[in-house]
């Protein structure tokens, strides 16, 4: 097995082609993935940072979870929803080696980054042998080509208008997420507005639209919550499990929705 220190995003990309190339920054998915041939080091490509530009936050891909929790940047956005989610993601000296990069790279259906950057509709930029910005929704549908990378996640910074609200459910504090949901929403004239729900650990990391749907531009009610979350958390697919059965999983669903719903959107 070789080790490399690329200087650069083209070094890196090259490497990356080599059959057996896996990038690593935090190391922590690896620790426990497949063997390779090449591990690519991108900790000295100058990725570590969280810096607003314009209209938009850039977070570079080597950023550890600890450090994007403590950026005075995020706290604005969705009433702090991308600090929750860094504050329950496994315990303190992981989240010190865990990169932002490598919690959605890795596309660990328990990663917290996933379902959060989905409702903030948070972008993407690769770099391969053409560099590409893809919204984050895509990213978890298609992956990552041969020879890229995450180098960077741009997030809007218009979410501050909104609230946002992220809910781990699992058996501790510190364990793997059995169900994660992220929302966010705006009101407008006592009307929900501009909703957005996705859920993963129970699921591959989904944008709920047919729950949006329903929702989005109507008053909030105890019966049209009811009907809407009854019928997305029946019919959304669900991974296996061999710690809880699918019905349980379908009523704890349905009960985080409700509370994460309620809090953006009540």
């Amino acid at each position: 097995m070789d080790f490399h220190y690329p200087k650069n995003v083209g070094e890196a990309v090259k490497l990356l082609e080599k059959q057996g190339g896996i990038a690593v920054a935090g190391g922590t998915a690896f620790v426990a993935g497949p063997r390779a041939e090449h591990l690519v080091d991108l900790t000295s490509l100058g990725l570590n940072y969280v810096k607003k530009k314009g209209t938009e936050v850039l977070v570079g891909a080597t950023t550890t979870i600890a450090e994007l929790e403590e950026s005075p940047a995020v706290e604005p956005i969705a009433s702090g929803i991308i600090r929750a989610a860094c504050r329950q993601l496994a315990d303190t000296p992981l989240r010190n080696m865990i990169t932002v990069g490598g919690n959605l790279a890795c596309m660990h259906f328990w990663a917290n980054l996933p379902p959060v950057m989905m409702v903030l509709e948070a972008s993407v930029k690769l770099s391969g042998k053409r560099e590409r910005i893809i919204p984050s929704e895509e990213l978890f549908k298609t992956g990552l080509l041969k020879g890229e990378f995450i180098s960077e996640i741009i997030i809007p910074k218009n979410q501050d208008r909104g609230k946002g609200e992220f809910v781990k459910f699992s058996r501790t504090k510190n364990d793997y997420s059995l169900i994660t949901i992220a929302a966010y929403s705006e009101l407008s004239g006592g009307n929900v507005s501009n909703l957005r729900v996705a859920a993963s650990g129970l699921c591959r990391p989904t944008r709920l639209k047919d729950l949006e749907r329903e929702l989005n531009g109507k008053r909030l009610t105890p019966d049209l919550l009811d009907h809407a979350v009854e019928l997305e958390a029946s019919e959304i697919k669900m991974l296996k499990s061999f710690v809880y059965s699918e019905e349980y999983k379908r009523e704890i669903l349905g009960t985080l929705l409700k509370r994460a719903i309620e809090k953006v959107a009540g």
